[in-house]
């Protein structure tokens, strides 16, 4: 959840996170400070009632993540504490054999992506399969999901939407945009 505070005098709002215990850091000047806040009673209910996040990852964040052996499944643990549950769609796996398919070092690194699936427990979506699968991400995507990607078209429909996005930065760590 993102607020706009502004507490100490002189100080310009700036954008800040809640944690999970109300508490509030931010970067003032170089130094970090520690505030209390206490949320307002409708943010309270809305963040009561939101049990798991959803994050969908992309087939392209998939392959960046495992070409630049960037671990996604800590990052996000580090991004969002709470609940999150790591998810592709279907059809991202037919996309990956395709890809597979090529031969050479994209073999090689599809079945690295599929053997990190596997051992970080990543849900698959089922859907129809029809279409493409940056429309099956859209329109999968909610205010209660985050989308994982490093497609350009794909991130300014999600921003249309609404939807978080998470992205790679400097190759080595994970972004919220």
């Amino acid at each position: 959840m993102l607020a706009i505070i502004s507490c100490l005098k002189g100080i310009p709002p700036m954008f800040c996170c809640y944690s999970q215990e109300n508490t509030v850091i931010f970067k003032a000047y170089g130094t970090f400070k520690l505030l209390s806040v206490e949320r307002d009673k409708k943010s309270r209910r809305k963040h009561d009632l939101e049990e798991s996040l959803n994050a969908i990852l992309d087939t392209d964040f998939l392959l960046f993540c495992a070409e630049n052996r960037i671990d996604y499944a800590s990052e996000f643990s580090r991004l969002y504490p709470e609940n999150l549950q790591l998810s592709i769609v279907d059809k991202t796996l037919d996309e990956l054999e395709h890809f597979a398919a090529r031969g050479g070092k994209s073999a090689a690194l599809v079945k690295l992506v599929k053997t990190i699936l596997r051992l970080k427990n990543v849900s698959v979506i089922t859907t129809s399969k029809q279409g493409i699968v940056d429309d099956l991400i859209v329109s999968l995507a909610n205010t209660n999901s985050v989308v994982a990607t490093q497609d350009l078209g794909l991130k300014r429909r999600l921003r249309l939407k609404g939807t978080q996005i998470v992205t790679v930065r400097k190759k080595s760590h994970l972004l919220i945009e």
